[in-house]
């Protein structure tokens, strides 16, 4: 079978190099140094969790502020993991809480989800191999030995990081879209933009670790990709032209090609003050074009004016955000402060702390099965028996069929491992300098097959490093490797039966309830919000829907980073996903901006014609929940009713005379009617690809005719 190496930049052969220079010194020391089988073993597992299990990405000073973070976790459990390790109950009761508490602190940021791995192997091998009290001093040593060598590794020893392909296309992405902006009625320009959203929508699919968590550069990242294709979405149509958008034109595309250029690593603040005031500048720049009473005469630029600055308003605050997500996004300083963290924490707790979080499904499911594995392998006293936890946490996954794939790809590249590492021993013999010969290169083959040819052949590195080190603490031959066999087995076992009894559909059946909790969300939110716009009441009216709307919406991006990394589904089906989840966002923002109108409006008459924007809003919201009912039921979606596009009958009769009374508060009471039109306008035209979309994510499902308007 022909092995495939894919090593661009060769990142993967340098970290491993550095893998397989460090490991074996940090081991040297401990062993023959400090003469300690404590600070060698723990000592080498310092370095190879540093060096193998992570790979943290980033400013060089994040990435610092994360290693060490590591560390410091590490000389936290490592007690604890010792002075459980004697009594089979207590060491499953604190591994449950352990294992909880790490894996669910992932959502916090990037980081955190990267070091869960290392982090719990830190106490599995301290838990796992039992010791008195007294040898805690001896294995903090060996730890932070092999994590300060590391640590220094990875500062000095080849530094140079792969490009962040993904922030290459984010800037392309708004490189393109800046100039779609710039000229708009260049159909180049625009096949170039919707080119350049789409390739970053593919990059971040493609991307085998994505960015995630609640916080910092990596979930800035993440947003981008959306924000990006909703601005996009925005701009075609492409706006009338008129003076009073001129300035939102230059700001928008000012901060689109400054985001570009802090994209691509130069140093650049990106200036999104300047965006801060366009609603307000728009609003008053209409105000002042509504007092011509040329303007006023003439129905068609009365009509074009009031939906050109209703979308470039729109528009200007999508920017905004991509401004805000590309300054985080490229931030050299990661927040790390305690006042961070504890509000990090609080935001988790608040929004997935729950059974509908695929997250906390996930963290559930590997505790239950960590706890289960360290019970098992403390009572059955098997030698080596930490094996038997790092082969469950190795391939739990978001379901059953997921975890016994991938524990049988895992137990198959044990094997290969154990057949050659046995012929290695063997060979060796008692021989234990040809063993140190022999151990630096099994570590650079270890380090180097999971990145770059499988996770099966990094299983079968790794248990060849094992059968290595295991030989110089206390030789005992290839049956070692047998032992691990065993181990690594009842860990498979383990976790395919967690797998079976927690959610075993994994997370496609999840990321459709999300999908449908969410549309329900935001729907029930943007009813409030037109409700809020004519009925005046207390701003807070607005905070309970508002909350579970965002709250759905944090669920339904869990619940999609969930489904990339538990199967690769083809492009044409992440499009109806990405369709899908970008309506639900959609919704949500319409609301957010209906409610930044009736605030605008606060003080003025209401509106006329707010009896028909009760009407629309209601059809607009009983279709959007029927969906969110389908996609949970995984039934066929409501049928789309085409939106005509037209302003409400008197509308501009309204307007005209509105401004003709020279009533400011009149005047801006009827603009918002008109732009919260425009809102629901844009909501039912979405509607069509939004239907067809859930019927091709629910097979059981046929694409839906179009109803007329009613």
């Amino acid at each position: 079978m022909l092995v495939r190496v894919s090593d661009p930049g060769h990142f993967a052969l340098r970290a491993a190099a550095r893998a397989a220079v460090v490991a074996p010194l940090a081991f040297a020391i401990g062993q023959l140094g400090f003469e300690n089988s404590n600070v060698a073993l723990f000592a080498a597992f310092g370095a190879l969790a540093m060096l193998i299990f992570v790979d943290f990405s980033g400013p060089r000073l994040g990435r610092l502020a994360a290693y060490v973070g590591l560390l410091i976790v590490g000389v936290v459990l490592i007690p604890i993991g010792t002075l459980c390790s004697q009594s089979p109950v207590l060491a499953a009761t604190v591994m449950a809480v352990v294992g909880f508490v790490v894996l669910f602190s992932g959502i916090i940021n990037g980081y955190t989800a990267a070091g869960a791995t290392p982090a719990l192997l830190s106490f599995v091998i301290a838990v796992m191999v039992p010791a008195d009290p007294a040898d805690i001093t001896a294995r903090l040593a060996g730890w932070g030995i092999g994590g300060g060598l590391a640590i220094t590794a990875v500062m000095v020893l080849w530094p140079k990081r792969p490009r962040d392909e993904l922030r290459a296309a984010a800037a392309e992405a708004c490189r393109a879209l800046a100039d779609f902006l710039a000229e708009p009625h260049q159909p180049a320009r625009e096949e170039a933009a919707r080119a350049a959203i789409h390739a970053v929508r593919d990059r971040f699919i493609a991307t085998p670790f994505r960015p995630t968590g609640l916080t910092g550069a990596g979930a800035a990242l993440a947003s981008l990709v959306d924000e990006l294709g909703e601005l996009f979405g925005l701009a075609v149509p492409v706006p009338v032209d008129g003076p009073e958008v001129e300035t939102a034109r230059a700001a928008n595309v000012d901060v689109l090609r400054e985001c570009a250029e802090t994209l691509s690593g130069r140093r650049l603040t990106v200036e999104i003050d300047r965006l801060a005031n366009v609603r307000d500048d728009l609003l008053e720049g209409l105000l002042r074009r509504l007092a011509d009473p040329a303007l006023r005469a003439n129905e068609g630029a009365l009509r074009d004016a009031l939906q050109s600055t209703w979308r470039w308003r729109v528009m200007s605050y999508a920017t905004l955000q991509i401004g805000e997500l590309s300054r985080v996004a490229t931030s050299s300083v990661p927040a790390l402060g305690a006042g961070h963290v504890v509000e990090a924490v609080r935001r988790a707790a608040a929004d997935y702390a729950n059974p509908r979080s695929v997250w906390m499904r996930n963290t559930l499911r590997a505790t239950a099965g960590l706890s289960l594995a360290v019970l098992v392998g403390q009572l059955t006293s098997v030698q080596h028996a930490f094996w038997i936890v790092l082969g469950t946490l190795s391939v739990l996954r978001s379901s059953a069929l997921g975890t016994s794939a991938l524990a049988l790809r895992a137990l198959m590249g044990t094997t290969i491992g154990i057949v050659i590492g046995g012929v290695l021993v063997l060979a060796i013999g008692a021989n234990e300098t040809l063993l140190w010969i022999a151990f630096p290169p099994a570590v650079l083959v270890a380090a180097y097959a999971p990145r770059a040819i499988s996770f099966a052949a990094g299983q079968a590195g790794f248990t060849v490093v094992i059968l290595i080190l295991f030989n110089l603490i206390a030789p005992s031959g290839w049956q070692v490797g047998i032992v691990r066999v065993e181990d690594v087995a009842i860990g498979f076992a383990i976790s395919v039966v967690v797998g079976l009894l927690f959610w075993p559909r994994g997370a496609a059946a999840a990321l459709r309830r999300r999908l449908g909790d969410a549309y329900q969300a935001s729907a029930s939110y943007l009813a409030t919000s037109v409700g809020r716009l004519f009925d005046g009441g207390p701003t807070d009216q607005l905070t309970g829907p508002r909350h579970e709307a965002v709250t759905g919406e944090h669920l339904l991006d869990d619940a999609v980073r969930q489904f990339l990394s538990e199967r690769a589904p083809p492009l044409e089906r992440m499009d109806d996903v990405a369709t899908l989840v970008a309506g639900a966002v959609r919704l949500r923002l319409s609301a957010d901006s209906v409610a930044w109108l009736s605030r605008q409006a606060e003080g003025a008459p209401r509106a006329e014609a707010g009896s028909v924007l009760r009407v629309e809003v209601e059809v607009v919201r009983a279709w959007y929940a029927a969906l969110g009912s389908a996609l949970a039921a995984r039934a066929a979606p409501p049928t789309p009713v085409a939106a005509e596009g037209e302003l409400p009958p008197g509308l501009l009769d309204r307007l005209r005379d509105a401004a003709a009374s020279g009533d400011r508060a009149r005047t801006v009471a009827v603009v918002t009617v008109g732009w919260g039109y425009e809102h629901l306008v844009l909501l039912r035209s979405l509607e069509d690809p939004i239907a067809r979309a859930a019927a091709r994510l629910t097979p059981s499902a046929s694409p839906p005719a179009t109803a007329a308007a009613p």
